[in-house]
């Protein structure tokens, strides 16, 4: 069985949306503490000395409205950044788990590199099948050139340039 580690993925973005999610919901709160205060209950205009508080039902649903809305953005904001961080887990992830799924290599891959004869990069043809190293995926070549190759790790891998010796080419 592989082991997945989960790699070290960029965040910076879903930290930001995170950060933007969180003033959101301090900012939606304070407001509707203010509009508590100054929207809800007001006071009954008349001509007499003594002022009276007034409930204000309007008021009421503009300050509900302020609060859920906030709550309901954050929450959003959230989620998206989530999904964002599983989805690029996942796309680092899927090769190793496929790799383990069809069972192709040995564990060992020390042993599988001895097993295994190295071709130089011009000894490829387009539509061979290659491992690379880094995520043990196998990869159909699409392209040589310049001292790389370029592969095709299926949809979640979508096309890389990789150098030679990076790869592993499987013995036929």
């Amino acid at each position: 069985m592989v082991e997945v580690k989960m790699p070290d993925i960029p965040s910076s973005a879903e930290n930001t949306l995170k950060t933007i999610a969180t003033i959101i919901l301090i900012c939606g709160i304070i407001v509707s503490v203010i509009l508590l205060f100054t929207a809800v209950f007001i006071e009954e205009p008349s001509y007499s000395y003594h002022t009276k508080k007034a409930f204000n039902p309007e008021g009421f649903a503009m300050t509900f409205g302020v609060l859920l809305s906030s709550i309901a953005t954050w929450a959003s904001l959230n989620v998206f950044a989530n999904i964002s961080l599983r989805l690029k887990g996942i796309q680092e992830t899927m090769p190793l788990r496929l790799v383990e799924a069809q069972t192709v290599l040995p564990t060992n891959i020390q042993q599988e590199e001895e097993k295994t004869e190295r071709k130089g990069v011009s000894t490829l043809k387009v539509g061979d099948k290659v491992v690379y190293r880094k995520t043990m995926a196998i990869c159909k070549v699409e392209e040589i050139g310049d001292g790389k190759v370029l592969l095709y790790a299926g949809l979640l891998g979508g096309h890389k340039w990789i150098p030679e010796d990076e790869l592993i080419i499987p013995q036929e």
